[in-house]
């Protein structure tokens, strides 16, 4: 794709080019690369071991501008084999498990149940688990056994 002519003769905002001594030196955009640059640009894009981004860089040009240069040189796209920097790793299962308890604090938490128990055995385990909720949360994840009987 060229440049629009604005873009080719280095004027920016309509202005004409070349209006000043210094504007023979500016350069705002760059129409066409060389066979060296192209040929660089195919090494580096057949390269499977090298991203996008650092073509890119390398070359001195957009991420974008790059789709645009493989296009124009019929390069395939996307490109086979390339490293994506957000290439989709496998899910992992999630083995979560709670930290482990201090079988003296457990018991801790069994006593305290107990007695709550026998100071008002009408109780029932709704009202038990609200009036006591650490020890009967802890014991029924970590005792379950003892917590159902």
């Amino acid at each position: 794709m060229l440049p629009y002519p604005s873009q080719a003769s280095g004027s920016t905002k309509g202005e004409k080019p070349d209006t000043t001594e210094q504007d023979r030196f500016r350069k705002n955009a760059v129409s066409v690369r060389g066979p060296v640059w192209e040929a660089r640009f195919r090494t580096i894009w057949n390269d499977p071991g090298m991203t996008l981004k650092y073509l890119a860089k390398e070359l001195d040009i957009s991420k974008d501008a790059a789709k645009r240069y493989a296009a124009r040189l019929m390069l395939p796209f996307p490109r086979a084999g390339g490293v994506s920097a957000h290439a989709p790793t496998p899910a992992q299962p999630r083995t979560w498990a709670p930290p482990p308890v201090d079988p003296k604090m457990l018991d801790l938490h069994k006593e305290t149940l107990i007695a709550a128990l026998v100071a008002n055995p009408e109780v029932k385990i709704r009202d038990l688990r609200r009036a006591h909720y650490s020890a009967a949360e802890s014991v029924r994840a970590n005792d379950h056994a003892w917590w159902v009987n």
